[in-house]
């Protein structure tokens, strides 16, 4: 009965071996235990004064703003340093619309991380703003790493996308499947 299958190796964990998975990965062992002496000054953060219009708060509830917005900021890096490397994982092997979505994903996160760094860095000290920097300098290189691995994705790999989103140039989402239309003649069961 599973015949077909014998030859069948399968390589769980061949995503690894990716350059794109291999940079994520770096990114967030890097990024997680930097991200993780900043957030251990968060008390010391000050956001909130910089943004005008909050002069009728008292400065107890800005402090407060303040520490919330940047542990959000924290958390939001930490979240999508995962994103990067779960998805660089679920893109291997995939087919082309599965992979630009995942591509697409990939590419939000790193640039949230990106521009929280940024946000950050203006609101810590000397030190801590080169750690941000850090991370900021290894997301450009895993821009250049990223554009390389999708300009190698095979666009006529695909399965139309219904939803019209990640579909080759020239497939509409309303297109037949050529995948699907293949007539299946197994045996008479």
């Amino acid at each position: 009965m599973f015949d077909d299958f014998d030859d069948f190796e399968m390589d769980i964990d061949g995503h690894k071996k990716t350059p794109i998975y291999q940079k994520a990965r770096e990114l967030v062992h890097l990024g997680f235990p930097l991200m993780d002496l900043i957030e251990d000054d968060i008390e010391n953060i000050g956001l909130m004064p910089r943004v005008g219009g909050l002069e009728h708060f008292e400065d107890e509830r800005i402090e407060e703003f303040s520490r919330v917005i940047a542990e959000d900021m924290v958390n939001s890096i930490h979240e999508n340093l995962i994103i990067l490397t779960s998805k660089a994982a679920s893109a291997y092997g995939a087919r082309y619309d599965l992979k630009m979505e995942n591509a697409a994903l990939m590419r939000k996160a790193a640039r949230e991380i990106y521009l929280a760094c940024g946000s950050l860095a203006v609101q810590v000290d000397e030190r801590k703003r080169s750690y941000l920097e850090i991370i900021r300098n290894e997301i450009e290189e895993f821009r250049l790493v990223f554009a390389e691995w999708v300009k190698g994705f095979d666009p006529w790999d695909y399965d139309v996308d219904t939803w019209g989103l990640f579909n080759p140039p020239g497939v509409n989402y309303d297109d037949p499947d050529p995948d699907r239309d293949i007539p299946f003649e197994g045996p008479d069961i």
